[in-house]
């Protein structure tokens, strides 16, 4: 889960875990926080940051128990709604509340530190946004079926949340209060996401249906045949898309020794520039790599001992192909080379790295 718009880097995602995680890294985070990576951790310092600690949490819920986070999402607004893995009693151990249901902390009621993490969600402050049978009823709505033919009927444990970009509210639990459309998954629905919207359906997004009523299949979201059920949901803004770097081909065998490296979403008629180095062949070792400073959009550079720099013009798409052949019984042992193109504009931006391996 990621509390800002835009295009996120993988340390602005926050994440909660089933079980306490961080036992080697100097610092653990509960199943009942939210955490993120550190960008720049000190040497022998903990890679995982609280964001949102165990006990702030409870404070905040009025509960004495131990609290497990299922989902999470932040609405434009800054409030934060949350499902639990288990059914808990929040309201100082008073209120029953079930793993399908969501409870909402306002804005004003969040505290922040000046590394961006929760200071506090005060006392008591936790509002029911819906009740597990509020759930229930937006799902009846939406008419699933499951892969048998029957109708979903329960959510049964609520695990992926997050604010429907096609906008528009609903009332609250309590009949009064109105609170952004929501996306939501659970435990029976398979990979479909559905929403708030409409008093329950299966969300669209870009106008295309996020799922299918009929059956639980995955397709709309790229996955193939009937699946599992989602556990996390992000939807990003859009945005402009990432230089990218591909291999086609394999140039394993002599019956395919073509390869052909493709560029993509670069700049209209620009030129970018690869590289490419050997590395080591041994299981478990890595590729040389320095960090870059933060102009850069992409922050590693894996080829800095490079063997191999050339420049290669993109076309008006932004696109370009370099083909290439290797016989790997032309070889004299075993090959591994790690690939990385840069476009150089402001900032400087560079692709992911592939890896290359040839098995002599």
């Amino acid at each position: 889960m990621a509390p800002t718009a835009g295009g996120p880097s993988p340390f602005d995602y926050w994440f909660s875990s089933q079980q306490d995680v961080g036992e080697a890294y100097a610092a653990i985070a509960s199943d009942g926080s939210l955490w993120r990576l550190r960008k720049a951790p000190a040497a022998g310092g903990p890679v995982l940051q609280i964001a949102l600690d165990h006990a702030v949490l409870q404070a905040g819920l009025a509960t004495s128990g131990p609290v497990d986070i299922d989902a999470a999402a932040f609405d434009a607004a800054g409030d934060l709604f949350l499902s639990f893995r288990d059914d808990e009693l929040i309201e100082g151990d008073l209120t029953p509340i079930g793993d399908g249901a969501i409870v909402g902390f306002a804005a004003g009621d969040i505290s922040w530190n000046p590394d961006g993490t929760i200071a506090s969600l005060g006392s008591g402050t936790a509002q029911v946004v819906l009740e597990e049978s509020d759930t229930n009823a937006f799902l009846i709505a939406a008419g699933l079926l499951d892969d048998l033919g029957s109708p979903v009927l329960s959510i049964s444990d609520l695990q992926a949340l997050d604010v429907d970009p096609a906008g528009g509210t609903f009332l609250g639990a309590d009949g009064v209060t109105s609170w952004p459309n929501l996306l939501f998954c659970g435990s029976t629905n398979g990979p479909r996401v559905l929403t708030t919207a409409a008093g329950g359906a299966i969300a669209l997004l870009n106008s295309v249906p996020l799922g299918d009523a009929a059956s639980p299949i995955g397709s709309h979201l790229g996955l193939d045949g009937n699946g599992n059920n989602l556990t996390a949901l992000q939807v990003i803004a859009a945005r402009d898309l990432p230089l990218c770097l591909d291999l086609s081909g394999q140039g394993l065998t002599p019956l395919d020794l073509d390869d052909t490296l493709w560029i993509d979403h670069g700049a209209a008629d620009a030129t970018v520039w690869l590289f490419a180095s050997l590395g080591p062949f041994t299981a478990g070792a890595n590729f040389d790599a320095i960090a870059l400073a933060d102009k850069f959009r992409f922050q590693s550079w894996y080829s800095w001992n490079y063997l191999l720099l050339l420049p290669l013009d993109l076309d008006a798409a932004g696109r370009a192909q370099l083909d290439f052949t290797l016989d790997p019984a032309d070889l004299g042992a075993d090959l591994n080379i790690v690939v990385q193109v840069a476009e150089l504009k402001k900032p400087v931006e560079m692709s992911a790295p592939i890896v290359i391996t040839y098995d002599h």
